[in-house]
Formats: C-alpha cells, sequence, structure tokens
C-alpha cells in the first residue's frame, strides 16, 4: 500500500506548492472525494462492511505526512 500512496502524497504536495489556493478546498473536496470512494467500494467489495465515515484525521497534514493506512494492515 505505501508504495501507492506515497507517489500520489508527494505529487499532491507538490500540486499544493504550485496551487497554494487549493488548500482552502480540502476539507470539502476531501469530503466530497471519501464519499465517491465509499460508495464505489462498497459496490466493488459488497461483502465487507465499510465504516461510514473516515476513521482518521482529515486535515491536510496528517494526511500526507501519517502512514494511517499502516494501522489497519
Amino acid at each position: 500500500m505505501t508504495e501507492l500512496l506515497t507517489p500520489q502524497c508527494k505529487k499532491l504536495e507538490a500540486l499544493l506548492v504550485e496551487v497554494p489556493s487549493l488548500k482552502t478546498r480540502w476539507n470539502i473536496s476531501f469530503s466530497s472525494a471519501w464519499n465517491i470512494a465509499l460508495k464505489t467500494v462498497r459496490a466493488e467489495y459488497s461483502k465487507i462492511e465499510f465504516p461510514n465515515s473516515w476513521q482518521f484525521s482529515s486535515d491536510l497534514e496528517p494526511m500526507l505526512s501519517d502512514r494511517f493506512w499502516q494501522e489497519v494492515e
């Protein structure tokens, strides 16, 4: 999982440096992305129960630096 998420975090960090105003939309964008992802995985993995809400910090800095996915592996 790390090999998939780390490059994405780096790309996001670079984008935020290029377009700092994106930081102001983080909370709205994250909430929307979570709902889309949840809908997708529930459709593809119907036998697995997923939480209705994000279980970790959704703040921008922890999202980019914490390895929250390792807590559940």
